[in-house]
């Protein structure tokens, strides 16, 4: 298992290392660090849809470092991002060893069955910043939006929101 830091945020609450161990996953390592080839067994990435970590898993294909490649992205990944993905494979010649990408919509931590966290850093003094830039602004708000729909989409509910008139 390939994890970048968001990933192991996601994965620590949930899931202890002795039962990722009874499902045959028997190493768990970040995107950033160091790996040695390991030819002859798969390897399952969980990691959010970033420039760096796209680069990265072009590097890893390249370098050989795995038998095959799952690519889980913890939210959607952009067309841009999978287009860059895409031509880095093909430039590289190993889209062969790319077994599957999908994105997992798990942009949140689950913290209790009916409790999570957006895991969005300083985000109440980013929203209650009167001097906020429009760019910085939207990238909060696209933030909470898509832990909102990773939510929604994961527990299959449909929310009920509910607000005063004229309020």
């Amino acid at each position: 298992l390939i994890y970048d830091q968001q990933g192991s945020d996601i994965i620590a609450p949930l899931i202890p290392v002795s039962d990722l161990r009874s499902k045959g996953v028997t190493l768990f390592m970040n995107i950033n660090r160091s790996r040695q080839t390991l030819s002859d067994v798969s390897a399952v990435y969980f990691v959010s849809p970033t420039r760096e970590n796209i680069q990265r898993i072009n590097q890893d294909c390249k370098a050989g470092l795995y038998n095959g490649f799952y690519l889980n992205f913890i939210s959607s990944i952009s067309p841009v991002l999978m287009d860059e993905l895409a031509s880095s494979l093909i430039r590289s010649n190993v889209t062969h060893s790319v077994k599957q990408v999908c994105d997992q919509f798990l942009k949140f931590i689950a913290l209790e069955d009916d409790l999570f966290d957006c895991a969005i850093k300083s985000s109440y003094v980013t929203f209650n910043n009167p001097s906020i830039a429009t760019h910085e602004a939207d990238l909060a708000i696209q933030s909470v939006a898509d832990s909102l729909f990773s939510v929604i989409t994961t527990s299959g509910v449909i929310p009920i929101i509910c607000c005063q008139r004229n309020g």
